[in-house]
């Protein structure tokens, strides 16, 4: 049966339109499937995307609403679909999938910048990211509520989380045995848009550590976000938008690159008034075209925990620091301090290759660079035959420095002492130090909890040291190493007013000594995995990083997942957003990505 392309507005529609409300932005879905004060009587939560805000209020008829995405529309498109897809081709880097923003040179790094890479187009990041499907766990949702946000504690949060979750139960006894599943299927939601389900296809090195650790940490097996009947990727488009789009007051205008918020009155306000957002300027074929909200434009153009396109927006529209703005010209409407402040993100070390035994009974990803064995995959997924190419891993250890480290008590004694020296240095009156104080003393809190999840360890199937290529014929294991608990806050800033000028993004990393030994100690974790069973009866060496990485000081790694620059905190914290999501003295406006969403860890 042929599939129909999906119909997406044409600029001739919409141009100088009034519209009801008016998205910026159509990333991942993450977690969210209402919107308080808009759609009445349900909450909000921020990790919120353009695509679920546009579905979620163009369910009633008589309200107009136009979602605008910078990126492209893309269906039946290979590299998203194939829940496998790296085995056809990356996206990350590919500038027609991938934002690839750059940093600055990282001064913790010896000058090196690193690219993060963002989703780029309908779906966003969903459209690239790895498809685990995780939750934060009580105590980092019930953080937002501690930093004074009310109303966004975990009881209040899982319940809409659910309602984003269509989980499918594995039909195979062998599947729920081998990913350890729990017995109770309810934790799921079962009858949201974003279809969920566990990998079918085994490889013999499903749940490699099995240990269980604690009440929130150990082995875990997530579910995927794809759909196990079509062997595809379920993304926030799929999920949300492309089920409405024969919706007669939904418009979706992919290629629009918004560029500012239109005000109704531009000159600076009172100290005691708010300017109002009419309507957003953007660029679609190099034109620039303008249209308007009768009620609220929403921002959410900070893609999954990227958060890096929002405050651009806001410093371009004349919110954000004066420090900033003034330089270029830029007239100051509201002095906001926080905009494309708090800026954090998870840490990955270098991956660790190990090379297996070829007789033992396993099978990896690695036949895959086999072009026949390729093609034979190919046949069976194109068949929607499980095979290679609908393979997901998401088996994940979620370890405490304390589990990993003998050195974790010397470690975070001494990181303490660190903080309360930096406490003293700062004026205790400023609306820097309200802000950090309390979140460095819930993350002490957290360091100090041997049962608070401190890493993630995930383990893959598959040859991972990247541009090196394997050995024909030889199969591997990767172990991919995260710090989801970071200190260091770095920022996203305008350092031009062009638009299509990727902001300088600096984040900060490795500013904390902390940060940096429990790498170095989760990195020497990792490679002792081989001298241990079930791992050392298959594991024939190390073949990355090897003699490259043996000293404390070579340990550094990867960076990414950005969060928190346009923070929901209390204004006087360096917050940007309240908990309604309301950006400070903007009426008719608001955030809704994961910029809002302050030290949320994994």
């Amino acid at each position: 049966m042929e599939v129909m392309e999906p119909k997406f507005a044409n600029i001739d529609d919409v141009i100088n339109q009034t519209f009801d409300y008016v998205v910026v932005g159509g990333g991942v879905y993450y977690y969210v499937s209402f919107v308080n004060q808009i759609i009445p009587d349900h909450p909000s939560f921020p990790q919120v995307s353009g695509c679920v805000l546009a579905s979620r209020l163009s369910e009633k008829s008589d309200i107009r609403v136009i979602l605008l995405e910078a990126g492209k529309g893309r269906t039946n498109d290979p590299l998203i679909d194939t829940p496998c897809g790296g085995a056809r081709g990356y996206q990350l880097g590919n500038s027609e999938y991938d934002w690839a923003f750059q940093t600055a040179p990282q001064k913790n790094l010896n000058g090196r910048s690193m690219v993060w890479n963002r989703g780029k187009g309908l779906g966003g990041s969903s459209n690239l990211n790895q498809l685990a499907w995780t939750r934060p766990g009580p105590a980092e949702i019930d953080s937002w509520e501690k930093l004074g946000n009310a109303g966004w504690s975990y009881k209040d949060i899982i319940p809409y989380i659910q309602k984003v979750e269509n989980f499918q139960t594995p039909p195979s006894a062998d599947i729920v045995k081998s990913k350890l599943l729990a017995e109770n299927q309810h934790w799921f939601g079962k009858n949201g848009p974003i279809s969920l389900a566990y990998c079918e296809v085994l490889t013999g090195l499903d749940g490699v550590l099995r240990t269980p650790l604690g009440d929130y940490t150990g082995f875990w097996s997530c579910p995927s976000t794809m759909d196990p009947e079509k062997l595809e990727r379920c993304t926030a488009f799929k999920g949300y938008i492309q089920p409405n789009l024969d919706r007669k007051n939904l418009f979706v205008l992919p290629e629009a690159y918004v560029t500012k918020l239109i005000w109704k009155n531009d000159s600076k306000p009172d100290a005691n008034e708010e300017i109002t957002a009419e309507g957003v300027q953007f660029v679609f074929g190099g034109k620039i075209f303008m249209i308007h909200a009768a009620k609220e434009v929403l921002l959410t153009a900070g893609i999954i925990r990227s958060a890096l396109k929002s405050p651009q927006i806001l410093e371009l529209s004349g919110i954000g620091s004066s420090n900033v703005l003034n330089p270029l010209g830029i007239p100051v409407l509201v002095d906001l301090p926080g905009v494309g402040e708090n800026l954090q993100d998870h840490y990955c070390a270098n991956t660790i290759t190990f090379e297996l035994d070829p007789t033992g009974p396993h099978r990896t990803l690695d036949v895959l660079f086999d072009p026949v064995e390729y093609e034979k995959q190919d046949g069976f997924y194109k068949q929607k035959q499980r095979g290679l190419l609908s393979y997901t891993n998401t088996d994940v250890l979620f370890p405490s420095l304390q589990l990993i480290s003998p050195n974790a008590e010397n470690i975070i004694a001494l990181h303490e002492k660190v903080l309360a020296n930096l406490i003293t240095t700062m004026d205790a009156d400023s609306d820097m130090f309200k802000g950090l104080k309390e979140r460095l003393d819930i993350q002490l809190e957290r360091l100090k909890d041997h049962n608070f999840p401190h890493f993630a360890i995930f383990f893959i199937p598959s040859f991972m040291d990247f541009p090196n290529m394997p050995i024909p014929d030889k199969m591997y294991l990767s172990v991919l190493i995260i710090l989801a608990g970071t200190w260091s806050i770095g920022s996203a800033h305008i350092s031009s007013m062009d638009p299509l000028k990727s902001p300088n993004l600096d984040g900060n990393v490795l500013e904390y000594q902390i940060e940096l030994d429990a790498l170095t100690e989760v990195f020497k974790f990792a490679r002792q995995l081989k001298d241990c069973e079930p791992l050392k009866s298959i594991i024939i060496k190390e073949v990355a990083p090897g003699e490259k990485i043996l000293t404390d000081e070579q340990i550094h790694g990867r960076v990414s997942d950005t969060s928190g620059t346009a923070s929901m905190l209390p204004r006087e914290k360096r917050g940007v957003v309240d908990p309604s999501l309301r950006n400070y003295k903007r009426s008719s406006m608001r955030s809704f990505d994961f910029s809002v969403a302050r030290k949320c860890t994994f």
